[in-house]
């Protein structure tokens, strides 16, 4: 490839960039400022002063409360420096000595005041002297006329804790660690101790701290913990003496951080004792250690070692039924003890301890037991209800312990009552049976004293109580009164009892399930078999069907709001079973997950009021939480419209804006502020309940009060929120609070236990004219009002379901609705205002899942229109707006 040749042109000392446009003419200004700039203005005030002369007017700390000394100060009546900042207010003179002096420095706090601020604390053991002389002169020229002194005292030198302490069994070769309140002069201390024991003194040296690290534990870890200059340890030059008192003495004297002595200190600690036993201690009602049924203890004045014949060295007489001894520590001795009963414990010698000390003697104790723990349960512990075969004998039988006697009540009773008697078991009062067992079918006393010294088997016949044939049986069972004092109880028993062959296997979810019904004793399914879903709250079932021919029912149903059961009918049988327990008798709670979108909504506010006339700014984010396997929390995408004197307003992004307006004809209403309530939010119909702090700020009347109108600003629709719409809204007893905000770590889109904001009126609260439409709902915007161009009237649409949606799913008893609307055309309010719009039933109308079917009717939500209804079945004309505003249709 031939070489390429440079051109004149290729070198270029310079290179000139090519010009481009012209930047655009600055509408900036420079402004010259000072550098440093000056030091901001002070906002310190001049002090107050006293005619008359120059004094003292308080003095710290005093000698009564030496304690933790952080400063030392003196106020005078006038000042003493001219006004200035602290920062350049110069200390050259102090009026304030201080001896003896430790590293510090005087400071003026204030024009009056003067402080001593020394670096860390004040010296320990030291007796301070302060003093003001007489001749300082104030600002206002006055003199003092006198000296003005006064002393304290820091604490003296004491010890904080000695390892191993008076409770403690001391090795022989165990070292000491002392630790004191402040440093110590280990040399001048170590001189001057003295360790007694055995009848004479005890030869120490001191453990250099670069040792320390090598100490057993838990030495190593008292002696690291803390300022190393306040610990000393000590380690006898000889082994030391076992079960021996030894004292550490420190004579009074100077060994502390000032020059004050303190007083002589005397600390004791123990070795260990020899091996010896003792227990059970039988005697007292209140020991632990003997309890026929927790078993027998013996304890070893030192812990013993587990051996492999060790428990063999323990015996009881007479013989204890399935006797268990266990040694590890201590003797733990559990078997079939009898109450009352006289037993014999011995435990031959050479048991060991972890110090290698042998029991040299034989232990021998006779005690006589307590009786039996007062107890009254099922043999078996069957779950309730207990479902008995066919082929079952019938017999339940009870076990008591304890108790002198036992009254047992039982009831039979058809599958049609079962509800009440499941709502009333439980219910009593002191002294009395449940509602259900006051007029028993069958009553029996049972004379149980015996189970004071082994328990009591209580045989119960079933199908001569009643269980069986379509019949079930509630068994109630309940003690002799117990307790002593002013304490009184009573052991007790329910369960519910059926005999039958039915076996129900029911799998729910939220608004569906599968039933499957078997033979218990063949396990064959079962075809035809009459089940019904019940519910607590309700007298009938909430879903009723039969088995297929494989056993098998699938099912419907709308929101539970109480517990669920089924009930299962066949060729006169019947079955039962409860859908708030698991099969292992663990409690649950049954609860369905509404499957409806719910709003979340976050109101705050940027300060809290307290007073008529503050401006407050207000904002809110309306968010909505979609459920099921696609569940999230998004921006509202429904929204609601309001005709009260406003037009749509257009979407302004995802944040709204906030205006001022003064908060007028507030007042406090709650003697006690902070207290928590449950309030409501309505957004697009839907009502949401949060717990919120009230914070003493209401609305004493709501019509006319001069609050700000805030509205929830969305694509195309708005709403009016605050005052405006608690004066349309609300009424006497029920108000919105304008509440203030909370720093509770939740963020906005979280209803449930937020922080506080502002709370409208629920939907039974508000007047017509709210009505769902699809669309968007973005941000609340506070304080934004406009002018109508046009007045919009009360429009009646959306009021209602279609005549054939209502027929389809009539006669759903009891159901209620998780969407609130408004009550249906035609009727009949319960009065004027807030009574006339309907309350929770009125949301039987829109939304319900109603009528066993699955089907979430939703008002509105894909926008269809409904028809005009007929003029009778129209809403009452007191509901209605006057005749001037007539009825307009807007288009779509």
């Amino acid at each position: 490839m031939p070489a390429i040749e440079a051109e004149a042109s290729d070198i270029a000392g310079e290179l000139t960039p090519t010009p481009g446009p012209k930047p655009p003419p600055s509408v900036s200004e420079k402004v010259e400022l000072p550098f440093p700039p000056p030091a901001p203005p002070t906002k310190q005030t001049q002090d107050l002063a006293e005619e008359g002369p120059l004094k003292v007017l308080r003095t710290s700390p005093t000698e009564k409360a030496p304690g933790l000394v952080g400063s030392v100060t003196a106020v005078f009546n006038q000042p003493m420096v001219p006004l200035a900042s602290i920062d350049d207010l110069k200390l050259e003179r102090s009026p304030l000595t201080l001896e003896p002096l430790p590293p510090g420095k005087f400071r003026w706090l204030g024009t009056q005041m003067i402080a001593f601020e020394p670096e860390g604390r004040m010296p320990y053991s030291t007796t301070y002297t302060a003093k003001v002389v007489a001749g300082e002169t104030s600002t206002m020229g006055t003199k003092l006329a006198k000296e003005v002194k006064w002393q304290f005292t820091t604490p003296s030198l004491a010890v904080e804790s000695i390892t191993p302490g008076d409770y403690e069994s001391a090795t022989l070769d165990t070292v000491v660690v002392l630790r004191f309140n402040q440093a110590i002069d280990r040399d001048k201390l170590l001189a001057a101790m003295r360790v007694k024991g055995g009848g004479g003194l005890v030869s120490v040296t001191q453990v250099a701290p670069e040792q320390w690290a090598g100490l057993p534990e838990p030495f190593r870890s008292y002696a690291q913990q803390g300022p190393a200059e306040r610990v000393i340890v000590l380690r006898p030059a000889a082994a030391l003496t076992a079960n021996t008192a030894y004292t550490v003495e420190i004579p009074a004297g100077v060994y502390g951080e000032g020059p004050n002595p303190s007083k002589a200190i005397r600390l004791t600690f123990r070795t260990y004792p020899p091996l010896t036993l003792d227990g059970p201690r039988c005697s007292s009602q209140y020991y632990w250690d003997c309890n026929p049924q927790a078993g027998l203890h013996v304890s070893a004045s030192n812990t013993l070692v587990s051996t492999p014949d060790a428990e063999k060295k323990v015996h009881v007489t007479p013989e204890v039924p399935d006797l268990k001894v266990t040694v590890a520590g201590d003797i733990h001795l559990t078997g079939k003890f009898r109450g009352l009963g006289t037993y014999t414990i011995e435990v031959e010698p050479g048991l060991k301890d972890i110090h290698g000390q042998e029991l040299k003697a034989p232990y021998r104790k006779t005690v006589t037991l307590p009786p039996l723990d007062a107890s009254l349960q099922w043999a078996d512990r069957p779950v309730d209800p207990a479902v008995l075969e066919p082929s079952h004998s019938g017999v339940l039988e009870a076990k008591a312990t304890g108790l002198t006697s036992v009254e047992v009540r039982a009831r039979s009773f058809e599958p049609s009552e079962m509800r009440k008697i499941l709502i009333d078991r439980h219910v009593r009062y002191d002294g009395e049976w449940p509602e259900p067992l006051k007029s028993p079918t069958w009553d029996k006393l049972f004379e149980v004293r015996e189970s004071r010294v082994e328990a009591a088997t209580l045989s119960l016949d079933t199908r001569a109580l009643g269980a069986g044939a379509g019949r079930f049986l509630l068994l109630g069972a309940r003690s002799n009164e117990l307790g002593n004092g002013g304490w009184h109880y009573y052991q007790s028993l329910s369960q519910v009892v059926q005999i039958t062959r039915l076996g129900v296997t029911a799998a729910l979810d939220s608004d569906s399930g599968v039933i499957l019904v078997t033979d218990i004793e063949t396990g064959e399914p079962l075809p035809g078999v009459e089940l019904g879903l019940h519910n607590m709250a309700l007298d009938g079932p909430v879903w009723s069907g039969k088995s297929g021919p494989d056993g098998l029912a699938e099912l419907t149903h709308g929101t539970m709001y109480d517990q669920p059961y089924i009930l299962a009918r066949y060729q006169g049988e019947a079955a039962y079973i409860p859908l708030q327990q698991t099969a292992d008798n663990s409690w649950g709670v049954w609860m369905h997950a509404n499957r409806e979108d719910e709003p979340r909504i976050f109101f705050y506010s940027d300060r809290q009021p307290y007073k008529p006339g503050e401006t407050v700014h207000m904002q809110g984010i309306v968010r909505e939480e979609t459920r099921g396997p696609a569940g999230k929390v998004q921006l509202a995408r429904r929204h609601v419209r309001e005709l009260h004197g406003h037009r749509p307003a257009r979407p302004r992004g995802r944040q709204g804006r906030a205006e001022d307006r003064p908060v007028r004809h507030l007042q406090h209403r709650h003697p006690d502020p902070g207290r928590r309530r449950h309030r409501q939010l309505s957004v697009a119909g839907q009502l949401a309940e949060r717990a919120v702090l009230e914070r003493a700020l209401v609305l004493p009347r709501v019509r006319g009060a001069a609050v700000p109108r805030a509205r929830v600003r969305g694509q195309g629709r708005a709403i009016g929120r605050g005052a405006a719409a608690l004066r349309r809204h609300a009424a006497g007893r029920h108000q919105g609070q304008l509440l203030p905000r909370r720093a509770d770590g939740r963020g906005p889109g979280r209803l449930h236990a937020a922080a506080p904001g502002l709370a409208v009126p629920p939907a039974g609260q508000r007047e017509r004219g709210v009505h769902l439409r699809p669309g968007r709902l973005g941000v609340v915007d506070v304080g934004r009002r406009r002018r109508l161009r046009r007045r919009r009237p009360l429009s009646r649409q959306g009021h209602r379901l279609p005549a054939a949606v209502r027929q389809r799913h009539a006669g759903a008893p009891g159901q209620r609705s998780d969407r609130r609307a408004r009550p249906a055309v035609g009727e009949p309010p319960a009065g004027r205002g807030r009574d006339a719009v309907g309350r929770e039933d009125a949301g039987a109308a829109g939304g319900a899942q109603v009528g066993g079917s699955a089907e979430r009717v939703d008002l509105h939500a894909r926008g269809q229109r409904h028809r005009r209804e007929p003029a009778s079945d129209r809403r009452p004309r007191d509901l209605r707006r006057p005749p001037r505003e007539r009825v307009r249709r807007r288009a779509r």
